[in-house]
């Protein structure tokens, strides 16, 4: 917390900038892990698919 008092705004403005790009990295990584496991059950079979709210419904 004492660097954010000393620091300048440019500084902030870095440690801001970094930190949202992190965010954004680890978004995407847990994106990419929640599609390789669709596809795999997709491969599997597990997935069920149907155009019926209903069926859509109760698949919640």
């Amino acid at each position: 917390m004492i660097f954010f008092c000393l620091a300048h705004l440019s500084e902030k403005e870095e440690v801001i900038e970094l930190l949202e790009l992190n965010r954004a990295e680890e978004k995407r990584k847990i994106l990419q892990k929640e599609h390789k496991s669709s596809k795999k059950e997709y491969r599997s079979g597990k997935l069920e698919f149907s155009g019926n709210i209903g069926e859509l419904k109760k698949m919640l």
